[in-house]
């Protein structure tokens, strides 16, 4: 483990080149830190830099526990044929869905992902956290969905005296 500057200023070149080695031009410039331990892989969130047609399209990333996706998805059959590219994610914490680009794409489209580490991802476009209660709401109704499909028989639990 090495002493490292956290810091909330954009990353400076210095860092860039030896992420091991803490920047001082912020301490000297007067920006406010704090101090603490940590690794070199706390420092940095993996990201990743999606592109389409080599312009860029985000560099989507989550600071803490999280989940990132780049999916790409083909549909051919009766109702049509679609293409299309989803970046999203889950900030687990909060149960947080976000999502950065969903957007349709056209064969001969080129899709091109980078796995990066970062100290900042752009902003997701969207932000939607669970509902507990719109949760239970569509459990119980797919639960009711699979008794009628399958023919069982929905029981109420019947509570004991004490």
């Amino acid at each position: 483990m090495w002493a490292f500057m956290t810091l909330t200023a954009p990353s400076c070149i210095a860092d860039q080149v030896s992420p091991q080695t803490p920047c001082i031009c912020r301490y000297q410039a007067g920006i406010p830190f704090k101090t603490r331990t940590t690794s070199y892989y706390e420092r940095h969130m993996r990201a990743f830099d999606v592109r389409l047609n080599a312009k860029a399209l985000c560099v989507a990333g989550i600071d803490g526990d999280g989940v990132v996706t780049t999916i790409i998805t083909s549909v051919a059959g009766r109702g049509g044929q679609s293409l299309s590219l989803t970046v999203g994610g889950l900030v687990s914490g909060v149960n947080e869905h976000v999502m950065w680009r969903a957007r349709g794409l056209k064969v001969g489209d080129e899709v091109t992902l980078k796995v990066v580490e970062v100290d900042s991802a752009d902003r997701p476009r969207t932000r939607r956290r669970s509902d507990p209660k719109e949760e239970e709401r569509r459990a119980k109704a797919y639960a009711r969905s699979m008794v009628k499909k399958f023919g069982w028989k929905l029981a109420k639990a019947t509570r004991k005296a004490r």
